[in-house]
């Protein structure tokens, strides 16, 4: 409670009354009431709505997605709908419940940040940069299920944290609702059901007492009945838990497809010329021979892994800013382009180097004092079944996006960093990259 206190008073106050603005400005000037959206989720919530059943994986692109964003959407179209407004409001209003997940996330991550952070002079700071994060606020103001997968996952966390810390059942009867709730939401959600049940399962290893044993199966129970039903349908239905996830029901690998070492600023800043289409034989051959030239001009600037992460990281990666780089549906004529000043990019790009070396450097330093053990083993486990999720494709866009339910485990390994080379250096060190992604923010909503 203390915590939550420290949140709404004060500098910390005023940043989150700024990210509030941002945000409103963002749904206001976007393009499309549908959002900054990668597939259109729209037509999964409008099956739910109008048919009142749950979309079969071959209904739409998306439709093998787990429901429950699906029915939360439809159910808000359908109040809208009620109160006598058209169907854009509804498109807008279930838009703005990504915006509202986007700063429930920021509370629960930073909650989260709290808990295992050293140094609390870094706490403003971070705060600013877990609010105005790029990749988290570009993609708030859409139709998609990724930000309600990642708040639910990020919320669960922080109380399995708490119940590891004082036993209090209470957080961990919070923590396995919201799990269940994640394995309807993502598949992400099931990944992390089973990494907390592990925990529990070592914990209860340890110390081999019939209490640890009770709250294990509790959890167990209340995730199984949650989510488990989605998935026993879907073998029943599709013979597998995972419709629509080749890479997850195969065990083909393109790792050749993919660049995992190449780094390079300039070749991010690039993607935001319209003109600038690199030459890549074997991706131009792949799209040629798909006969979609838009997808393959898109496609190109996406091998490079760490590139690619990182641009998405600290901006849209010309997704949204470039005519015609969205590639897919009838999006292809909402995006028409952003006027992004290069100097922006450039500044934001190099600035945001230091938060993440900061970060690469606390996760080793955490790693080998074995602290925060709880959030580096979400972090290996994780990334390890994304990069094995997307190189099981010929070829994928690799979206930031999905890891975003791992933004307080950068923040709490940035804070080990700073903790080591003084806070005030630290503080110096990082409040531009967090200026910066404001200003981004802020150009981004209204350009």
């Amino acid at each position: 409670m203390e915590n939550l206190k420290t949140i709404f008073s004060g500098w910390y106050l005023l940043l989150f009354v700024l990210a509030i603005t941002a945000h409103v400005l963002l749904g206001v000037f976007a393009p499309d009431p549908r959002g900054y959206a990668y597939d259109l989720y729209i037509k999964a919530l409008y099956l739910v709505s109008t048919e009142l059943r749950i979309p079969n994986r071959d209904d739409c692109w998306i439709c093998y997605h787990p429901p429950l964003y699906p029915v939360a959407g439809a159910a808000i179209l359908k109040i809208v709908a009620a109160l006598g407004f058209c169907p854009r409001v509804g498109q807008y209003a279930v838009s703005g419940l990504g915006s509202l997940l986007s700063l429930t996330l920021s509370v629960y991550g930073f909650l989260l940040y709290l808990i295992y952070r050293k140094n609390q002079r870094l706490d403003l700071v971070l705060w600013a940069l877990i609010l105005f994060l790029p990749v988290k606020f570009i993609n708030s103001f859409a139709i998609e299920a990724d930000i309600l997968g990642a708040t639910l996952i990020v919320a669960a966390t922080y109380h399995f944290a708490l119940y590891l810390r004082d036993d209090e059942i209470l957080h961990l009867l919070v923590c396995s609702v919201l799990i269940g709730l994640a394995t309807l939401t993502k598949y992400t959600g099931v990944v992390v059901g089973l990494y907390f049940g592990l925990v529990l399962l070592w914990r209860l290893a340890r110390a081999r007492d019939r209490q640890g044993l009770n709250h294990g199966l509790l959890y167990a129970v209340i995730v199984s009945v949650m989510g488990g039903w989605l998935y026993v349908a879907n073998i029943v239905k599709y013979d597998t838990p995972f419709p629509g996830n080749l890479a997850w029901n195969t065990g083909e690998k393109y790792w050749s497809n993919y660049d995992f070492t190449s780094f390079g600023l300039k070749r991010i800043v690039r993607t935001f010329d319209p003109a600038a289409v690199p030459d890549t034989p074997e991706l131009r051959d792949y799209w040629k021979h798909k006969k979609t030239i838009q997808l393959w001009r898109f496609y190109q600037y996406n091998n490079e892994v760490i590139t690619s992460l990182y641009g998405q990281l600290w901006t849209d990666f010309s997704f949204f800013s470039v005519k015609g780089r969205h590639g897919l549906h009838e999006f292809q004529e909402v995006f028409q382009g952003k006027a992004t000043p290069k100097a922006l990019l450039w500044a934001i790009l190099v600035a945001g180097l230091v938060p993440v070396v900061l970060g690469g450097v606390g996760f080793v330093l955490l790693a080998l004092h074995r602290e925060a053990g709880l959030l580096l083993g979400l972090f290996v486990i994780t990334v390890a079944v994304y990069v094995n999720w997307f190189t099981g494709y010929t070829i994928w866009m690799l979206k930031t996006k999905y890891l975003l339910f791992l933004i307080p485990v950068w923040l709490v390994c940035i804070n080990e960093s700073g903790d080591r080379i003084g806070a005030s250096i630290t503080n110096v060190l990082l409040w531009p990259a967090v200026v910066l992604s404001m200003l981004y923010c802020l150009a981004f909503a209204v350009g």
